[in-house]
């Protein structure tokens, strides 16, 4: 990795930023987009492995660096679930659905904060979201609720959260120019006795509820081959690489 990842406390949480090799604080006419993901304790280590191939297809196909802000979570059921609900095993606790305030806490604190911090490209076509399992649901949910996000990739979202489809139905897209990038497992259901038995079935609607809302050019839905926490560290480079492709170099 050619980049460096700086740990920070930000607003009492932590925060891990990658920065790249470029990135110089006091070249404040160098702006670099902003990559925010979910669950930014565990990605720490994935972008260990990821970040040199990353790095090495940006300059290949001459797309622009990206600082990438890692949220560690609170507590990630409570946080990335959009309302409240039953869990699916009596025996844990119910989600407490506090997913748009964690949101708003993105919008509203952490990122006027990064981009006061940090040589930044504020806009929405240069702020994008990754997450993954239940980071990949409220990646989804904020679409709905902000308009600060240009590009979202959900990996394995959980899509089978109850009420997921009939909210999406009833509810309108802050940013019609959002790219919208779905990863899911063709094996996920494997092993699955709960409502997640049926992940295809809701990962299928969902995309085709974002195709009628903002049209099938900005929405994309890759399959493949794995299991739900099979292949983690792949998809995660997928994503990373998908929104660099985005974000190309103009002369």
């Amino acid at each position: 990795m050619r980049g460096k990842v700086v740990n920070y406390n930000i607003l009492g949480r932590e925060i891990l930023i990658y920065l790249p090799k470029s990135y110089d604080e006091n070249n404040h006419g160098k702006k670099y987009p902003v990559v925010y993901i979910h669950d930014g304790d565990k990605v720490l280590n994935i972008l260990d492995k990821i970040m040199f191939n990353v790095e090495k297809y940006a300059l290949e196909n001459k797309c622009e660096e990206h600082i990438i802000v890692g949220i560690a979570p609170i507590n990630r059921l409570d946080e990335y679930t959009p309302w409240p609900e039953s869990s699916l095993v009596e025996k844990f606790k119910p989600f407490k659905g506090k997913g748009e305030e964690y949101l708003d806490f993105i919008v509203d604190n952490l990122k006027p904060y990064i981009d006061s911090k940090f040589n930044t490209k504020k806009d929405s076509k240069n702020t994008s979201m990754i997450g993954y399992s239940l980071g990949g649901l409220i990646s989804l949910f904020s679409i709905y609720k902000h308009g600060s996000f240009g590009n979202i990739v959900s990996i394995c979202g959980s899509q089978w959260y109850r009420g997921w489809i009939d909210f999406m139905q009833k509810n309108n897209i802050k940013n019609k120019d959002i790219n919208i990038l779905i990863i899911a497992g063709l094996r996920e259901e494997e092993n699955k006795s709960t409502i997640q038995k049926d992940i295809k079935e809701y990962v299928e609607k969902s995309y085709s509820i974002f195709t009628s809302q903002i049209g099938k050019t900005n929405v994309s839905l890759e399959w493949d081959d794995y299991g739900h926490n099979e292949n983690v560290i792949a998809r995660y480079e997928k994503a990373i690489k998908h929104i660099y492709n985005l974000n190309k170099i103009t002369i």
